[in-house]
């Protein structure tokens, strides 16, 4: 996991410049005068509802106002982006976005309840890298291995 100070700075620096928040947000000029809200898209206890806390505590440190950490987890991320994407446009409900509530969900469901596009990115806070594993003991030593295997015994 790798936090980006370079990434934080910027966020915590500019008024909108932290998280994602829906596309044409106008901030009032005494923005924030109340605290914040940081919508996080999957369950506590993962990867992303860390990092999505320590923006939080951060960016509240930094703006003087509590930076609420509110985990809508389920539906893969979609329950949360469609609460950001109907929230006010005030700079005041922030969206912790990952690849699958920004990318992926638009061609994994026929039908999403919230348009990507709607949220707008102002900052990559941390990069995930994903590895995929298999038992040492395992005759799978590729990709290329695993998806022979897996076409071999399909269903299986």
């Amino acid at each position: 996991m790798k936090l980006s100070r370079r990434g934080f700075g910027g966020a915590a620096a500019g008024c909108a410049a932290f998280a994602a928040c829906p596309a044409r947000a106008q901030a009032p000029a005494d923005w924030p005068n109340r605290s914040l809200r940081l919508l996080i898209p999957f369950p506590p206890g993962g990867a992303t509802d860390l990092l999505a806390r320590v923006l939080a505590d951060r960016l509240g440190s930094r703006l003087g106002q509590a930076v609420v950490a509110e985990n809508r987890g389920g539906a893969a991320g979609v329950i949360a982006a469609e609460l950001a994407t109907r929230a006010e446009p005030d700079g005041y409900s922030l969206f912790f976005g990952s690849i699958g509530t920004a990318a992926i969900n638009a061609h994994l469901h026929a039908k999403l309840s919230y348009r990507p596009e709607d949220l707008l990115p102002v900052i990559l806070f941390a990069d995930l890298p994903n590895v995929l594993v298999v038992r040492r003991d395992s005759p799978i030593r590729s990709l290329a291995g695993l998806l022979d295997a897996a076409r071999a015994r399909p269903g299986s």
